[in-house]
């Protein structure tokens, strides 16, 4: 099942790659607590733990972690 999933992208042509939908945006508000690659400078990548094991993902916007 795992390689089925992997290879999905592979499996369909571009038109339907691009009509699959789905999902769920999670919105986060602006952090203090983050965490990123290097020197954390302005318009950095940067990632907020979630509290379920995962993280999300923003920029550094003055100085905290905000969605992108």
């Amino acid at each position: 099942m795992k390689k089925l999933i992997l290879n999905l992208g592979e499996t369909l042509n571009k038109p339907e790659q691009q009509l699959i939908k789905g999902g769920k945006v999670i919105g986060f508000s602006c952090s203090s607590i983050f965490f990123c690659a290097l020197d954390c400078q302005e318009g950095d990548a940067c990632a907020v733990p979630n509290g379920m094991g995962g993280v999300n993902r923003g920029i550094i916007k003055n100085g905290q972690c905000c969605p992108s």
